[in-house]
């Protein structure tokens, strides 16, 4: 079994438009400074053994929104970009689409 230990730093700020207990859309920024305290050397997969040089620091940036669809459900999205701060070339862009369901 491998264990990853990883810490994160992160700001978000949130923009809504309806007072406190109506539902509004909420525009959010994302960002995030990630750091493995473990640095691993190899990843198990089965019984096989995969070597890769691995960053242990790396950052993520993105936007978010959450639309209401109904009086407790919300459609809530983000697309983040992902980097890592050495010379590799280490770049992801991610998203996610879900829906929140409130009772």
């Amino acid at each position: 079994m491998d264990h990853n230990n990883q810490n994160a730093l992160g700001i978000m700020l949130v923009f809504s438009t309806a007072d406190k207990g109506e539902q509004s859309i909420s525009i959010c920024t994302i960002d995030y400074v990630w750091h493995d305290l473990i640095k691993p050397d190899h990843v198990n997969m089965s019984s096989d053994n995969v070597f890769e040089k691995f960053k242990n620091t790396w950052g993520e940036r993105g936007v978010g929104v959450q639309i209401p669809v109904a009086k407790q459900n919300q459609i809530c999205g983000d697309v983040c970009y992902e980097h890592d701060f050495s010379i590799s070339k280490h770049q992801i862009f991610h998203s996610n689409i879900s829906l929140k369901v409130k009772w």
